[in-house]
C-alpha cells in the first residue's frame, strides 16, 4: 500500500469516527493512535568518532545513596552507545581506577581527566540534588533527581552549552511518596531514578520521539 493510499484510508476513517462519535473527540482519539508523535531535535550534537568519558561528581557525602555515581554512569554508558550518539564510552572501572590511583585527582580540569583515560570528549554530569526520602526520619520514600551537565573536549575545551557556565539543567525527576518496608527498595528506587535520568540526558544528543507523555506525570519537571 502506498503512502498516499495509507493517508487516504485514515481520513476516511477519521470520517466516520467523526460522524459516530461526535466530532472532534473521536478524531482527536484516532489521531492519537494513527499519528507518530512528533520527532525532538537533540540540543547538541556529538562529534562523531570520538571516545567519551561520562564523569558524574557530587562532593563526598552529599547524598544518600554514594552507588547512585555508579548506577546512572553505566545506564549513561548503555544509552549513548545504544542510540549510536557516540562510537565508544570509558568503562567505570577504568575511570575510578585512574581518580583512586591520583592522589590529585580533585584538582585536575575536566579536560584533564578526560586525557588521563584516554577520552576525546568529556560529558561532566554535576548532580546537583539526589534524595530517596523527602524527610530523613520519615518512613516515606520520595526519590528526587537534578543534574546539570556539560560536554568538554579535551584539547579545544567546552563545547556544550556555551551560554551557561554551570551547565545545562535537566528537568527534575522524582518518584511518587510511597510506603515501602522492603529492604532492598531503597536500591531498587536509585535505579529507577537513574534509569529516568539517564534517559533525559541521553535525549539531549540524539533525535528522538516526543514521548514525554509516556512518562508518569511525576517523572517529569
Amino acid at each position: 500500500m502506498t503512502r498516499l493510499i495509507r493517508c487516504q484510508v485514515l481520513w476516511v476513517i477519521l470520517l466516520l469516527t467523526s460522524m459516530v462519535c461526535g466530532g472532534c473527540a473521536g478524531v482527536g482519539w484516532l489521531a492519537y493512535l494513527f499519528v507518530p508523535p512528533p520527532k525532538v531535535a537533540p540540543l547538541f550534537k556529538m562529534p562523531k568518532g570520538k571516545t567519551i568519558l561520562v564523569f558524574i561528581d557530587a562532593e563526598p557525602g552529599q547524598h544518600e545513596y554514594e552507588p547512585i555515581v555508579v548506577e546512572l554512569t553505566q545506564r549513561l554508558n548503555d544509552q549513548l552507545e545504544a542510540n549510536e550518539i557516540v562510537e565508544k564510552t570509558i568503562p567505570y572501572r577504568k575511570f575510578i581506577t585512574m581518580t583512586a590511583s591520583d592522589p590529585g585527582f580533585r584538582d585536575l580540569y575536566i579536560n584533564q581527566v578526560g586525557q588521563k583515560v584516554g577520552a576525546d570528549i568529556v560529558l561532566y554530569v554535576q548532580i546537583e540534588k539526589f534524595q530517596l526520602r523527602g524527610q530523613q526520619i520519615a518512613p516515606l520514600w520520595e526519590g528526587v533527581f537534578e543534574t546539570s551537565i556539560r560536554v568538554v573536549d579535551v584539547n579545544e575545551g567546552r563545547l556544550w552549552p556555551k551560554d551557561r557556565r554551570g551547565g545545562y539543567p535537566l528537568p527534575q525527576v522524582r518518584t511518587p511518596m510511597e510506603a515501602e518496608m522492603s529492604p532492598g527498595h531503597r536500591t531498587k528506587l536509585a535505579r529507577r531514578l537513574a534509569d529516568l535520568m539517564a534517559d533525559k540526558i541521553a535525549k539531549c544528543f540524539y533525535k528522538h520521539e516526543d514521548t514525554e507523555d509516556d512518562l508518569p506525570s511525576w517523572a517529569n519537571e
